[in-house]
């Protein structure tokens, strides 16, 4: 007679032991758990299968004909509408509901926290990241005008620029340049309109403006202390800020006194990093020999 035997585990960690049997000449089967007697039938030949509860579980026994041979599976039933059935589902839709408020907290505050960084970059640097690099590119090239930096009643500082007849002015107060140069009326930055929007390239002053800084960060050189750095020739560094082209590095010679707190972009740090980094030795040293010939 065919034996079969299968252990279930209840959801508290108890073990049922389910047995079957199946007489192989007249065919009787008889189902038991645990030693207890929960089906009992006869002659049979065919596939076919067996329900019933172990407790409040509904468990199945399928018996499968394959030839002259059977096959027996058990399965524990958690589709029909049982009442363990029934709060199993409430369970899980909970579960899902509070899955799904997870994932909502978490995606607003993904939300807040993008946003709040775009607010931060647009007020230091004047741009939208959003725009900046989602935005097509225009068929045609953009005219570069530059826009003057200017007191008004309204705001401390300001910058304005005409595009043709229409002329276009955003608020700086609360923005910081990214070059290191505080804001001062008549600076002169180059300058784009991007639907309705002005934007500034605080890298790009025009060259009257590029002049005043190099003008003023000749007068805060230090030659005594570019010479325990190596710049020991002064002809040599006076060529090398006559030549210098960017507002940032100007800056760093400018505040090179300057707490970081201070000023976040140039400051005695940024002007000790640009004194040891390679391509200003380079330009340094380049500068030196031309002079020779």
């Amino acid at each position: 007679m065919p034996r079969f035997k299968w252990i279930y585990l209840e959801g508290d960690g108890v073990q049922h032991h389910v047995e079957l049997f199946h007489g192989r000449m007249k065919g009787h089967v008889l189902i038991s758990c645990n030693g207890s007697i929960l089906v009992t039938d006869f002659d049979v030949r065919q596939s076919k299968s067996y329900t019933f509860f172990i407790n409040e579980e509904l468990c199945k026994i399928h018996m499968k004909r394959k030839g002259l041979k059977f096959t027996y599976n058990f399965e524990i039933d958690k589709k029909a509408n049982t009442p363990l059935n029934q709060l199993r589902r409430k369970r899980q839709n909970r579960y899902n509901v509070y899955l799904g408020l997870i994932l909502l907290g978490f995606v607003v505050i993904c939300s807040i926290v993008v946003r709040f960084n775009r607010k931060v970059h647009i007020e230091r640097t004047g741009v939208d990241p959003w725009l900046a690099y989602s935005e097509p590119k225009p068929e045609y090239e953009e005219l570069v005008h530059y826009g003057r930096i200017h007191r008004s009643s309204n705001y401390e500082h300001s910058i304005a620029i005409s595009f043709g007849s229409h002329s276009y002015s955003k608020n700086l107060d609360g923005f910081i340049a990214i070059n290191g140069w505080p804001f001062e009326a008549g600076q002169e930055y180059a300058a784009r309109l991007r639907n309705g929007d002005l934007i500034v390239d605080w890298h790009k002053p025009s060259d009257k403006t590029l002049n005043e800084f190099r003008s003023r960060a000749f007068e805060q050189l230090d030659y005594e202390g570019l010479k325990l750095k190596g710049y020991t020739n002064k002809d040599c560094v006076d060529s090398m800020i006559a030549n210098y082209t960017t507002a940032y590095g100007l800056a760093s010679f400018m505040f090179s006194d300057i707490e970081k707190d201070v000023n976040e972009y140039a400051n005695n740090e940024s002007y000790i990093a640009l004194l040891l980094s390679d391509q200003m030795k380079e330009t340094y040293n380049q500068i030196c020999e031309d002079s020779l010939y």
